[in-house]
């Protein structure tokens, strides 16, 4: 865990920002068949979810990595929905 906490703070230092996902890694994430999730009202984005694939004891397992909601829209069942829709993804997927 050193190690990893080291690297983190590496490329932290590097590209100048601290941040839990940018638009970059979401892309690829994204593109490489991971689920990316956002929730609109019209137009405008107010929830936003993502996770990765990873390996545990041989089978496919998702780890969900993030989910947020628009200040303001929070208490209103919208992050449960967000939580349904990658269960969907995964179970789509065949990820029980």
């Amino acid at each position: 865990m050193d190690e990893l906490t080291r690297a983190a703070r590496l490329i932290d230092d590097i590209w100048g920002e601290q941040r839990i996902v940018t638009p970059a890694l979401l892309r690829a994430l994204a593109t490489h068949g991971n689920p990316v999730i956002g929730a609109f009202h019209g137009d405008d984005l107010v929830g936003a979810q993502m996770g990765f694939l990873g390996m545990e004891e041989g089978r496919t397992i998702l780890h969900s990595h993030i989910t947020g909601v628009a200040r303001g829209l929070v208490h209103r069942g919208l992050g449960l929905e967000l939580k349904r829709a990658q269960r969907d993804w995964c179970l789509g997927h065949g990820i029980d």
